[in-house]
C-alpha cells in the first residue's frame, strides 16, 4: 500500500509541476511531448536496474564496490 501511495504522490506532483505549467500559453512550445519517451525509458530503467546502477557497475569493474 505504501508503494501505491508513493506512486500516487509522484503522479500528483508531476501533474502539478508539468500539467499546470503547460496550461500557460507562454509554455505551450515546451509541452509538445518530445520529452515523454526519454522520460518513460529512464523511469523503466530506474525501476528495473535500481538507482545508480551504472555507477555501481563501474565501481565493481574497477574493483571498488564503494563500501569503504
Amino acid at each position: 500500500m505504501e508503494a501505491f501511495a508513493q506512486v500516487g504522490t509522484y503522479v500528483w506532483h508531476f501533474f502539478l509541476v508539468v500539467g499546470i505549467s503547460c496550461l500557460q500559453p507562454e509554455n505551450w512550445s515546451n509541452c509538445q511531448g518530445r520529452w515523454v519517451e526519454p522520460y518513460v525509458c529512464d523511469a523503466v530503467e530506474l525501476y528495473t536496474n535500481g538507482p545508480y546502477a551504472n555507477e555501481k557497475q563501474t565501481l565493481r569493474r574497477l574493483g571498488n564496490d564503494g563500501t569503504d
